[in-house]
């Protein structure tokens, strides 16, 4: 029997379907699969859109980190906005490629639209311009003068004067952010970082007392880089 018109045209189309599909779908777990240095490197060659990163963020983000990325201190969620833009990038790829651990991030970066290097390319954008929290949570005061000799003494270096951080290794700008995440992230610390900073890092932040950690922590989310007061760029 004669083959009906256009049937060959008609399997070739499916095929062809068939085809985009298995692209995309290795397209989306390109991610999922590349080490985050791989990530990285993608990310940052791309042309930042911080407008496309806020419409990703208010689909994916807010309901942890809130509608300002203003974190929340109690329940040891960081304050995001104003935060160094190429450390956001290598936390975004990081999770990604599942070197650091959190099932919640995990998930929220899942999506197809925000688990790739353009999408992380354009978070990292949108949060570090984002306007800064008026203020973050603090401690009861008690250790700051403990604290302020414990961070002069061993955080300023990496830090900075007003622990703004730097984008050069990349450092977190920690001055205003929140206590509870501060002092959970040193209680840690130790753990979480181990083979990612150097020893001697590890071994002062281990060694710190349980006073030092609160001390540490309240001084720096008296600082104001990630404030209203203060600029982390």
């Amino acid at each position: 029997m004669p083959s009906a018109p256009f049937e060959g045209l008609h399997v070739s189309c499916r095929s062809i379907g068939i085809l985009l599909l298995i692209a995309l779908c290795a397209e989306c777990a390109h991610a999922q699969t590349a080490r985050a240095p791989e990530l990285l490197a993608q990310a940052r060659a791309l042309a930042a859109d911080a407008e496309h990163g806020k419409i990703l963020y208010l689909k994916h983000c807010t309901g942890c980190h809130g509608h300002q990325a203003w974190g929340d201190g109690p329940k040891q969620i960081p304050a995001l906005a104003g935060q160094r833009e190429f450390y956001v990038l290598r936390q975004l790829a990081r999770f990604a490629a599942r070197e650091r651990d959190s099932s919640l991030m995990q998930e929220s970066i899942h999506p197809a639209d925000v688990n790739r290097p353009q999408a992380f390319r354009d978070l990292a954008a949108y949060l570090s311009r984002a306007s800064r929290s008026p203020r973050s949570d603090h401690g009861d005061g008690r250790a700051l003068g403990m604290g302020e000799r414990t961070y002069r003494r061993g955080c300023i270096a990496c830090h900075e004067q007003s622990a703004e951080g730097s984008d050069g290794a990349p450092i977190p700008a920690i001055g205003g952010q929140h206590y509870y995440y501060v002092l959970h992230r040193l209680q840690s610390f130790p753990t979480l970082h181990e083979g990612r900073v150097e020893k001697d890092v590890l071994r002062l932040v281990a060694a710190l007392s349980p006073d030092e950690q609160q001390g540490l922590a309240d001084y720096t989310s008296r600082l104001t880089a990630l404030t209203a007061a203060g600029a982390a760029h």
